[in-house]
């Protein structure tokens, strides 16, 4: 309660991976009619609530999960004027946050009159009221869905998602059942902050600053912290579940907790599954969340759904397998991943992502090859009925037609030739090099089929050069500079 590296491959098969490789929450918002006038809350309008969602996204974006928001219903009106026992819009001016069970009961009359309530119950329901400013959640468990929002708020994105945190299963930052520093405040925690269960948050208070969090977690004032320490700080202060009023940031764990609640109790109001692999996982004992993930790869991919989500936490996966199914593999913000000795290489940076498929005279596709895409900054890799190799034979290239690098091996200078019927066909392309840790080093624009390039004055090692047209097809190689 709140007051106040990939990119996609899609194969011809029965059933498509979504081309972002994203899992969409469906959301329905209600907008609660004043009895008195037959009207919304001031200032409430169906532009300010796609706002709000577009902010959600936005930040979503950032977060490199996939999770997208989405409002499968109309905006909908719900009570009317004169209806002010037995309808919607007797809860217009309720104060929720004083009035005792107020929330439990607009949810019992909401799925108990459904119609009446617009109730969606294969989404999370929203409902725009006028009597608090800020929001109230609800937790998984014992039939706890609705989530109210003030008017005041409509279009507050980051608020919104704060909620939505909830129903999701994070807690404040300052603890779970804790709210502001004040006594006054709903909630405990007023002077010691409490436990949200998620072990990379630091400890916080509503009424903390920045150099009190830094106090408190390293016992140095914020300015005198080193740069990840500070940004351990800024992971609190500035987090979508604390009480510091900016909505920006979450942390990995956060983010796992999310997921694995997606996949659980909130399964009805996603699309798709995430299935974790991580190397720290135990044998015998994998059952596809955060806390007990697949070892391999391979046990992923077999315990997976079709059109799932892969989520691989960082590490090296050496291992051959036959991927035969429509899925996604994502990598997340906290490291590289590499899979069959680096057949395939994925990779989050703060803003970058990166993935290439290497050895193509190894890689055997089962079906024809029929788009590849590049959202943005992040690319994903999407696929079915691919062999991924764990011998390497030497092949330097991704054998995707468009372009040639030669020398390849090089030692920093080499020349990069593109087709000359990608040019006519892509208009202000662009050649990009990048590190294997996703960070671009090189942009050029390939206006011209030749172009000479001079690396000497990077690290040597492996480095991927992709070609991006304005119709975005994107195309990969390896590079060895040597």
């Amino acid at each position: 309660m709140k007051n106040f590296g990939i990119l996609i491959l899609l194969l011809t098969c029965s059933l498509a991976v979504n081309a972002q490789g994203l899992i969409w929450i469906d959301v329905s918002y209600k907008v609660v009619l004043n009895p008195a006038t037959g009207l919304r809350p001031p200032g409430v309008t169906n532009a300010g609530i796609d706002e709000a969602i577009a902010e959600m996204n936005a930040l979503q974006e950032t977060y490199f999960r996939g999770f997208r928001f989405r409002r499968v219903d109309p905006i909908t009106d719900v009570g009317g004027l004169n209806q002010f026992n037995n309808s919607p819009s007797q809860w217009y001016s309720t104060d929720f946050f004083d009035v005792d069970g107020a929330k439990d009961q607009m949810e019992a009359a909401a799925v108990a009159n459904p119609g009446q309530y617009a109730w969606n119950n294969n989404a999370i329901n929203l409902y725009i009221t006028n009597g608090i400013c800020g929001g109230i959640c609800s937790f998984p468990g014992g039939g706890d869905d609705i989530i109210i929002i003030g008017a005041c708020s409509d279009a507050d994105g980051g608020l919104h998602l704060h909620e939505i945190g909830h129903y999701f299963d994070l807690c404040h930052t300052q603890g779970c059942p804790c709210g502001g520093c004040s006594a006054s405040e709903v909630g405990t925690c007023h002077t010691t902050p409490g436990d949200d269960g998620v072990d990379d948050t630091l400890p916080d208070l509503e009424c903390w600053n920045q150099n009190n969090i830094a106090l408190n977690a390293y016992g140095s004032l914020y300015g005198a912290l080193s740069a990840g320490q500070q940004n351990q700080v800024d992971n609190v202060f500035f987090n979508v579940m604390s009480y510091h009023g900016s909505f920006i940031r979450m942390t990995e764990l956060q983010l796992d907790r999310w997921t694995n609640t997606a996949n659980g109790a909130r399964a009805g109001v996603v699309d798709r599954l995430s299935i974790f692999v991580g190397k720290y996982g135990i044998l015998f004992f994998e059952l596809g969340n955060s806390v007990f993930p697949f070892i391999t790869v391979q046990g992923g991919v077999n315990a997976a759904p079709v059109g799932s989500v892969l989520m691989v936490k960082p590490g090296a996966y050496d291992e051959t397998m036959t991927i035969s199914k429509p899925m996604s593999i994502r990598a997340t913000r906290a490291g590289v991943v590499t899979i069959g000795s680096g057949a395939i290489v994925l990779s989050k940076q703060t803003e970058e992502a990166l993935a290439a498929i290497a050895d193509s005279t190894e890689l055997s596709l089962d079906e024809a090859l029929v788009s590849k895409y590049t959202i943005g900054d992040q690319v994903y890799l999407g696929f079915a009925g691919m062999n991924i190799p764990v011998d390497r034979s030497g092949v330097e290239e991704v054998g995707f037609e468009g372009f040639t690098m030669y020398p390849n091996p090089n030692h920093g200078i080499f020349a990069v030739e593109i087709d000359p019927k990608f040019l006519q066909e892509n208009s202000d392309a662009q050649v990009t090099i990048y590190t294997l840790q996703g960070e671009a080093i090189y942009r050029a624009s390939a206006d011209q089929s030749h172009i000479d390039v001079d690396l000497s004055t990077q690290p040597k090692g492996v480095y991927y050069v992709k070609l991006t047209g304005a119709r975005g097809e994107t195309l990969i190689k390896k590079l060895i500079y040597q």
